[in-house]
């Protein structure tokens, strides 16, 4: 993505910064914290009541990827399937079998699955340019995960094992999984049931 698209996700703020220029850095790190207060407060409350039924024009893509994050956690592919756009569905056959078997074994998306938490850390937003030559809002934001703890799978050699019963074992699990990041792309639907409302075209693992 390029850089220069992304911008402040409070206009507020960004016009206070214009007032201290010497404050930039302050208030970019304030509208930042704002903003994963916000997504904090959508995780835990409004997403409960979302549904591919309540989906409207008016349902912010902060609330459909706070939704789906919850589906994730919950390990609930329907869930993170209902809110795909119609591009994406097709991109496997409109197939949930075909879409919850991608998810789960393909390294990249796997941590995704009852992942401990979710940060969204930024937003960005612009318009595209239809076939029709219409204008259609884009909606980005870059989430970091934490996958769940997994088991550690590596079994101890029974032949190389002290017999001293006073020996304090190992523990069998790995306490600091990997942070992932991923970018989630909405758009408005141009056609179809939900025309108008934003649905998830993409979820892309952020590359470094």
């Amino acid at each position: 993505m390029n850089s220069s698209t992304m911008h402040s996700p409070s206009i507020a703020l960004v016009a206070a910064s214009s007032l201290f220029p010497g404050r930039q850095k302050f208030w970019r790190v304030v509208s930042i914290a704002i903003l994963q207060l916000s997504f904090f407060f959508l995780s835990s409350s409004s997403c409960h009541a979302l549904s591919i039924f309540s989906l409207t024009a008016a349902t912010t893509p902060e609330e459909i990827v706070a939704a789906q994050l919850k589906a994730l956690r919950g390990d609930d592919l329907q869930g993170v399937f209902d809110f795909a756009s119609p591009n994406n569905k097709a991109n496997v056959g409109n197939d949930l079998a075909k879409f919850e078997r991608m998810v789960r074994h393909t390294p990249q998306y796997a941590p995704l699955i009852q992942h401990q938490d979710a940060t969204l850390l930024l937003t960005t937003r612009r318009k595209l340019i239809s076939m029709s030559s219409s204008e259609v809002p884009q909606w980005q934001g870059l989430v970091r995960v934490i996958p769940k703890t997994t088991p550690d799978v590596a079994a101890k050699n029974d032949e190389e094992e002290d017999d001293d019963e006073d020996e304090m074992e190992i523990p069998k699990t790995l306490e600091s999984p990997m942070v992932m990041e991923y970018w989630w792309t909405l758009t408005r639907c141009q056609t179809g049931f939900h025309k108008g409302c934003f649905m998830v075209d993409s979820v892309m693992p952020a590359s470094y």
